[in-house]
């Protein structure tokens, strides 16, 4: 794989946010700089929740614009408006390219870091501004070395790890508490859930209002296919891919989502809920109908 486009970025996006948010409260639990409130995690999961609700698109200039738009105006405390600004510097190396090469990857980690540490008056290490920093440093050079976008990412996640790890060495208040910096560990997470998209073709169980697990195919780019169905231990017998059984109450047998197997089974006939006819209708009417109640005097 030698670029990455806009649909695939929109999936790394989207495990990463996901993968965040399963370890919202071990991050809020190292919260203890620059106010122990316990919230890092927290802030930087719903800074990242405003991002991902951007439209898809082929361009990953113009998917990484929407993105970094809407971080931005879901941006919270001082670990979430650094991340967002993170990603606006990442926007803007990715400004215009409809696919994404190892240069211009690199390019747009040192443009992230640069719009962070411009968006803090006092910029301090030790914290997700070295975490990221030293992370695009490797990410350039493994560059340098002639890597593919897989191997920018490894590096730059073997730097964060690095630098994670340093952190209480640069600030005194993480040593005597004994932790590293929340906002550097969400900043790893997130990166570790981008690679899983395309280290190992794993979009990060990310959880639907429905309360369903959202997956992809491993095949990507050459499958698109999608699925909110929850995958099982075995493979299908009949073919090799992956089998699924319906996600929630109710469990069915495992069904293959290859359209050429045996097992196959249409997304129609796996047992999702349906809504009623009129159900939608009747609620509005409902709701159009009741008054306003009367002011007390």
């Amino acid at each position: 794989m030698r670029t990455l486009d806009g649909i695939l970025f929109a999936r790394m996006v989207g495990s990463g946010a996901a993968n965040l948010k399963a370890h919202a409260k071990e991050i809020n639990d190292l919260n203890v700089f620059p106010i122990p409130d316990g919230d890092t995690g927290v802030n930087l999961s719903k800074t990242l929740e405003g991002g991902v609700t951007a439209k898809e698109d082929k361009s990953v200039g113009a998917y990484m614009k929407s993105f970094s738009k809407k971080s931005l105006l879901t941006a919270r405390g001082n670990s979430g408006v650094i991340l967002s600004q993170f990603f606006s510097g990442m926007a803007k190396g990715l400004e215009d390219c409809e696919k994404a090469d190892v240069n211009t990857i690199a390019q747009a980690l040192q443009l992230g870091v640069k719009k962070a540490y411009e968006s803090v008056l006092t910029p301090t290490e030790g914290t997700i501004l070295t975490v990221a920093r030293v992370a695009s440093e490797y990410a350039a050079r493994a560059y340098e070395g002639g890597k593919d976008p897989l191997e920018v990412f490894e590096a730059a996640i073997e730097g964060a790890k690095k630098a994670l790890a340093e952190t209480p060495e640069m600030l005194p208040v993480l040593k005597k508490a004994g932790v590293v910096d929340a906002g550097g560990k969400g900043l790893l997470v997130i990166f570790e859930g981008m690679l899983s998209v395309i280290r190992d073709g794993k979009v990060i169980e990310k959880k639907s209002k429905r309360g369903f697990a959202f997956y992809g195919c491993g095949n990507y780019p050459n499958c698109d296919f999608m699925t909110w169905d929850v995958p099982v231990k075995d493979d299908c017998p009949q073919c090799g891919q992956t089998l699924f059984k319906k996600s929630g109450k109710g469990f069915k047998k495992p069904f293959c989502v290859n359209p050429a197997c045996e097992k196959f089974l249409p997304e129609d006939k796996r047992g999702y809920p349906k809504k009623k006819e009129g159900t939608e209708e009747k609620t509005t009417k409902k709701t159009a109908s009741k008054k306003p109640a009367a002011k007390k005097s």
